[in-house]
């Protein structure tokens, strides 16, 4: 399948949700700084042995126009 050639692509901004912040200015001062991302997981419980995860620590889902 062909892609059409027509297509068009509008970026009206730019942003970050990642385990070293919930902006790119945040992720950006964070790893500059050589800060980890991952660690262990704090936000909820879970059965699951792996307690290390990329955990974004200061977003919420409610308000974020996701939920």
């Amino acid at each position: 399948m062909k892609a059409p050639k027509n297509r068009r692509v509008f970026v009206v901004g730019y942003g970050a949700a990642t385990p070293l912040g919930n902006t790119f200015d945040k992720t950006w001062e964070r790893a500059v700084d050589g800060q980890a991302g991952f660690r262990r997981l704090t936000r909820c419980h879970t059965d699951s042995r792996a307690n290390v995860v990329g955990e974004i620590p200061d977003w919420e889902l409610h308000g974020s126009g996701l939920y």
